[in-house]
Order: structure tokens, then C-alpha cells, then sequence
């Protein structure tokens, strides 16, 4: 994907979050941001996928989690893996 089309694509991402969050049905950050967490994700694949393709389909939203103070990093010691 260009840069810019995935930059546009992370914008909207994040507005549609923020939305979601300004009208609570995505509640407030804790004060302070998470330390260690596990997150599970379900996808429906309509074919099979590589661990590192689904993944990187959580990027965006670990991104808006990480920038909104809700965990402290998207990194491997704040992120348990699945």
C-alpha cells in the first residue's frame, strides 16, 4: 500500500475511534496507561493467513490504543501474545 493511501487510511481509523469514544461506547483511558496486557483477537478469514499477515491487521489498532494513553507501548513487554 503507499504511504499515503495507508496514511489516510489510519487517519480515518483513528477518527472513527475517537468518535466511538467521544459518544462512550469506547470508554475514557485508565489514568494511567496499561503496563502488561493480553489481547485476543478473532478474524473471519475467508482463506488462510499467515501469523505475521493477522497481526499486522491490529496494527492501526494497537497504534490508536498506544497514542491514546490506554497501554503504555504496542511493544512484546507491554502486549502478551496470543
Amino acid at each position: 500500500m503507499h504511504w499515503r493511501t495507508k496514511g489516510k487510511a489510519k487517519k480515518s481509523y483513528y477518527d472513527d475511534c475517537d468518535l466511538l469514544q467521544l459518544v462512550g461506547t469506547i470508554s475514557k483511558p485508565p489514568a494511567d496507561p496499561i503496563e502488561r496486557c493480553y489481547i485476543a483477537a478473532h478474524f473471519k478469514l475467508h482463506q488462510a493467513s499467515d501469523w505475521d499477515n493477522l497481526g499486522a491487521r491490529l496494527k492501526f489498532a494497537f497504534d490508536w490504543l498506544t497514542t491514546r494513553g490506554y497501554i503504555a507501548d504496542d511493544g512484546p513487554h507491554v502486549i502478551i501474545e496470543c
